[in-house]
């Protein structure tokens, strides 16, 4: 499962931006066939596993009633030709280069640097820096700071708990709860 999660999580969004990178500004009405044409691919490909996989499922296999191994084979079976055949065109790509800096990560390395020196600090260090995170204040500045501290007040009280409820409204749906 952590193997699909990690493959589905780098797929889903870099998939779009390389193919729309395929494009030149003076394609828009190419590009924008692309993202059509894209987007009813993803959808017939869920709807299609959505009574596919489940199918295979049921199966009798290995001297049990049911084949969950072939239900997973199959989707790993499509995303490994895929990825065969996305690095057999790699030479015809064109490679875009990212503009600035990944920010998701200059915010975990603030976040781990000011955690690591909040741990060795004294307590009279702590006080004087007020919060946690100005530890990092010299490398990182103050302003990005508060927006990472500000991104951690919505990312906890907000965004893991929607997380958990959708996890819980999905087992009412799925063959797999059966």
């Amino acid at each position: 499962m952590l193997i699909i999660a990690i493959g589905t999580g780098g797929i889903k969004p870099c998939v779009s931006s390389h193919g729309g990178d395929q494009y030149l500004p003076s394609q828009e009405a190419a590009k924008d066939f692309f993202f059509n044409m894209f987007y009813v691919a993803i959808n017939i490909g869920g709807l299609l596993t959505t009574f596919i996989v489940p199918e295979l499922s049921k199966i009798h296999c290995y001297g049990q009633k049911s084949c969950y191994s072939g239900a997973f084979l199959l989707p790993t079976i499509i995303f490994g030709l895929a990825l065969v055949v996305f690095a057999a065109g790699h030479r015809f790509y064109r490679i875009v280069p990212p503009l600035g800096e990944f920010l998701p990560w200059k915010a975990i390395k603030a976040t781990h640097l000011a955690a690591t020196r909040n741990r060795n600090a004294t307590p009279e260090e702590r006080a004087a820096r007020g919060h946690w995170l100005n530890f990092a204040e010299e490398e990182y500045g103050g302003v990005f700071l508060e927006e990472v501290r500000d991104f951690g007040l919505v990312l906890v009280p907000v965004v893991i708990p929607f997380s958990f409820c959708w996890m819980l409204y999905n087992q009412n749906s799925n063959e797999w709860s059966n």
